[in-house]
C-alpha cells in the first residue's frame, strides 16, 4: 500500500487520538498487504480498454446525432449545445463528452469549430460485452439504459436524476446492480480498512463522539454499528443532506435498540453553527465518498475542521478517479458536476496528491493518505487532524 504522509511539528496532548490512529493504520496495512487484491485491470483483463471503447461510441453517436446533415460534420460547438438543447447544469457533462472524443482523436477543435472524424465499427456493442464479461452485466445493462435517455435527461424535459432514480427510489439501482455484478472499484478495500481501524480505536478509547456526514444509505455505518452494538460509550451521530436517509437511519437505529446512535439533517457546504451543529465537539468525522460532491472542496474541509475537537481527526474514504462509464452514469446526477473551485477541472474527484494539497490549503495540521499499490489503483483512504 503508498502512503502520502505530511505532518507539521506541533506540540502534542498526552491525548493523541491521531498518533493513535496512525499506529493502528500501520499495523492494520501491514495485516492486509499480502491480501491486496489483485490490480482491476488483472482481475478484469481488457474489460476497461473495451467499455472505454464503446463509451467513446455512445458519446460519439450522441453528440452526432444532429450534426449528420450538415456539411463535411462540422459545427460550431454553441450551435451543436443549442440542437441538443443543453440545459446549464449540464454543461460541463457536455464538455466532459467532447474533451473525451477530442482525446480519442474523433473530434478535432478548431477555433470554436468541431469536425466529426471517421468512427471505426470494430468497437463491440453493449451486448457483446455482456456475453463476454457477464460479471458485469448489470453495469453495461445500466450504462446503455442512461445512454438511451441522454436526449431527453440532458435537455432536461425528463428529469435527468430519475433515470437513475425512478420515483426518487433506489430500488432499480439496486436491481441493475445486483450482487452478482461485479465492482470494479478498490473501495471495499479502502472501506474494510477504514472499518477495522475505526472499531480498533472504539475498543482502545472511551467516550468518543463520532459524526458522519453525507451517510447517504449507511454504506458504511451498518457495518460500524453491527461492531459496536454492544459499546455503551460510543456516541454516534449520522448525518446527511436529505430528509429521507436521515429517517431511513434512524428508523434503522430505532428497530435495533441503537440507543447511541442519532440522527440529523446537515449541510456540509453550510456553516454548521447555523445548522445547530456544535464546534470542536467530535472525535472523529467519517465520510464516504461525501466531501467531492460539493461545490468548493476547501470551503467544505474548513467546515468540517470546526466541529472537531482539537485532539480530533478526520476520516474519509474518497474515490479518486473515475472510469468513463462510470462518469456517464453518474453523469446524470446534477450534482455531480456542481464543483465550481480551483482544485477539480473535468470530474468532480480528486488525485492523492491533489486530496493532500487541498486538506494542507484548508489548515490541517497532519495528515496520511492511503491508497493499493496497484497501478490503477481508484480509492483512497485520507486522515488529517486539526
Amino acid at each position: 500500500m503508498n502512503s502520502i504522509h505530511r505532518e507539521v511539528i506541533m506540540p502534542h496532548s498526552e491525548f493523541d487520538l491521531y498518533s493513535t490512529n496512525i499506529c493502528h493504520l500501520q499495523k492494520i496495512k501491514r495485516d492486509l498487504l499480502e491480501n491486496t487484491p489483485l490490480d482491476l485491470e488483472l482481475q478484469f483483463p481488457n474489460f476497461s480498454l473495451h467499455c472505454n471503447r464503446l463509451c467513446a461510441r455512445y458519446i460519439y453517436d450522441y453528440l452526432l446525432f444532429p450534426v449528420q446533415l450538415m456539411r463535411n460534420n462540422s459545427i460550431q460547438i454553441d450551435k451543436l449545445k443549442h440542437l441538443l438543447c443543453i440545459t446549464k447544469d449540464f454543461e460541463k457533462f457536455f464538455e466532459y463528452m467532447m474533451n473525451l472524443l477530442i482525446a480519442d482523436g474523433l473530434l478535432v477543435e478548431n477555433n470554436g469549430f468541431l469536425q466529426f472524424n471517421h468512427r471505426s465499427n470494430s468497437v463491440w456493442k453493449n451486448t457483446d460485452l455482456q456475453m463476454i464479461y457477464p460479471m458485469f452485466r448489470g453495469t453495461l445493462a445500466l450504462l446503455d439504459h442512461c445512454v438511451s435517455n441522454f436526449t431527453m435527461a440532458l435537455s432536461e424535459k425528463i428529469p435527468a436524476i430519475g433515470v437513475l432514480y425512478p420515483d426518487g427510489s433506489p430500488e432499480f439501482m439496486k436491481q441493475t446492480l445486483s450482487d452478482d455484478t461485479a465492482v470494479y472499484t478498490e473501495m471495499p478495500v479502502i472501506k474494510d480498512i477504514a472499518v477495522n481501524l475505526l472499531l480498533s480505536l472504539f475498543k482502545e478509547f472511551s467516550s468518543l463522539k463520532i459524526l458522519e456526514i453525507g451517510g447517504g444509505q449507511g454504506l458504511i455505518t451498518r457495518e460500524i454499528l453491527d461492531s459496536i452494538s454492544d459499546i455503551t460509550t460510543v456516541e454516534y451521530f449520522f448525518t446527511d443532506i436529505s430528509r429521507r436517509f436521515v429517517i431511513d437511519m434512524q428508523r434503522h437505529a430505532n428497530d435495533k435498540g441503537l440507543n447511541f446512535l442519532k440522527c440529523g439533517q446537515f449541510d456540509i457546504t453550510r456553516c454548521p453553527s447555523e445548522q445547530g451543529i456544535q464546534s470542536a465537539n467530535y472525535d472523529i468525522i467519517l465520510g464516504l465518498d461525501v466531501v467531492h460532491a460539493t461545490p468548493n472542496i476547501e470551503l467544505t474541509l474548513k467546515n468540517i475542521k470546526s466541529l472537531l475537537k482539537p485532539e480530533g481527526f478526520l476520516c474519509l474514504l474518497e474515490t479518486t478517479t473515475s472510469q468513463r462509464w462510470q462518469n456517464l452514469i453518474m453523469g446524470l446526477a446534477k450534482g455531480w458536476w456542481v464543483f465550481n473551485d480551483k482544485w477539480r477541472t473535468s470530474t468532480p474527484l480528486l488525485s492523492p496528491s491533489g486530496w493532500e494539497n487541498v486538506i494542507n490549503a484548508s489548515g490541517y495540521s497532519r495528515s496520511d493518505i492511503t491508497t493499493l499499490k496497484n497501478t490503477n489503483s481508484d480509492a483512497a483512504l485520507i486522515l488529517a487532524s486539526r
